[in-house]
């Protein structure tokens, strides 16, 4: 896997489940190509892509940030499409990752 990549999930089937209430979606993941950030904040990410997904599709996404050894894997919603443009918004990001874009986010402006 490349320092920055993303997954896209492709709904596989829809099984019921004969007496119960539940149902399970699988999921089969296709690797997309690595998409270029050209903005980040606490909420998301901006990206280029030469793939862009449909707005409100759901992905993981595995981030790299400058200045870190470790990615940060985070589900995110397509926002908005523009072009090849698109706005991914986290949903549920942890700790790490909120203190990982702060950090980046101050030495950015510091600079």
């Amino acid at each position: 896997m490349t320092a920055l990549s993303s997954h896209s999930f492709h709904r596989r089937s829809r099984i019921s489940m004969l007496g119960s209430a539940g149902v399970v979606e699988l999921l089969t993941v296709r690797v997309r190509t690595p998409d270029r950030v050209f903005d980040v904040s606490e909420g998301g990410l901006g990206v280029i892509s030469q793939d862009p997904l449909p707005a409100g599709t759901l992905v993981l996404a595995v981030i790299a940030l400058p200045g870190e050894r470790r990615t940060h894997d985070v589900i995110v919603r397509v926002a908005w499409v523009d072009g090849s443009a698109m706005g991914l918004e986290f949903l549920l990001p942890d700790d790490a990752l909120v203190a990982s874009v702060r950090r980046l986010r101050l030495e950015l402006e510091a600079a």
